[in-house]
C-alpha cells in the first residue's frame, strides 16, 4: 500500500476504550500504483496505518494475527465482521452507513471492552440496528462470507485491516444466461405465453 483515503461518508467519532481515542469511523480506500485500489475496514483501533506498508494477507479462520485483540475471533465474531463487511453500508443507506458500519465492526470485534461516547442519536440507532441485522440469522448474516485480513508483514507496529469475498450463489455459477432467467422466472413466462396462445 503507497498511500490511503477515507471513503466519503466517514466521520469523527470519539473512542474511550480499548484505547481512548478520536477517529475517523468509515471505509478505508488503500491506493497501491502496483495493485490498485482496495476498500477495507479497520480491525485494529490500537495502531495507526502508516504509508508505505507491505501488508501479509490471511483468509481468516481464527486464532491470533497482529493487530487483532488478544486470542483473536471466534466464529461468531468471524461471521457477524464478516456479514457487516459485505452488507453493512447498504442497510438504509444514509449519512450514518460508513461510520456506523464501522462501529458496529469494532463492538463485535472488542466486545464489552470497546465503548464510544458522544455519538448523535441517529448514528447510535444505525450501529444498533447493523448489530441486530448482522447477528446470526439477522437480514444480513452472511454465513458463507470469507472474512480476509490483510494484517502485519515486515513493517512495525501492527496493523489490521479486512474485507470479505463474498461467493456466487450456486444457482448462477455456470448456469449461463438461459439458467438465470430461468431462475429468475422467464423461462414460466414464456411457456404461459405459448400456452395462452394455443387454447
Amino acid at each position: 500500500m503507497d498511500d490511503f483515503s477515507m471513503a466519503p461518508g466517514a466521520q469523527s467519532v470519539q473512542i474511550t476504550s480499548p484505547i481512548n481515542l478520536n477517529v475517523s469511523a468509515g471505509q478505508i480506500i488503500l491506493h497501491s500504483a502496483a495493485d490498485g485500489d482496495l476498500a477495507v475496514w479497520c480491525l485494529d483501533l490500537t495502531d495507526l496505518l502508516f504509508k508505505p506498508y507491505v501488508f501479509n494477507e490471511t483468509v481468516y479462520t481464527g486464532g491470533n494475527l497482529p493487530g487483532l485483540p488478544a486470542g483473536g475471533l471466534d466464529a461468531t465474531q468471524r461471521r457477524q465482521i464478516a456479514s457487516l463487511i459485505a452488507f453493512g453500508a447498504t442497510v438504509n443507506p444514509d449519512g450514518d452507513s460508513d461510520a456506523a458500519t464501522q462501529l458496529a465492526i469494532w463492538k463485535t470485534e472488542y466486545g464489552g471492552s470497546f465503548s464510544d461516547t458522544n455519538l448523535s442519536v441517529s448514528l447510535g440507532l444505525k450501529v444498533a440496528l447493523l448489530l441486530a441485522d448482522s447477528a446470526n440469522g439477522g437480514l444480513i448474516d452472511c454465513p458463507a462470507c470469507e472474512l480476509h485480513i490483510l494484517s502485519d508483514a515486515v513493517s512495525a507496529p501492527n496493523q489490521a485491516v479486512g474485507f470479505v469475498v463474498v461467493p456466487v450463489p450456486a444457482p448462477l455459477a455456470g448456469a449461463g444466461i438461459p439458467g438465470i432467467l430461468a431462475m429468475l422466472g422467464f423461462g414460466g413466462f414464456s411457456f404461459w405465453k405459448r400456452r395462452k396462445a394455443v387454447g
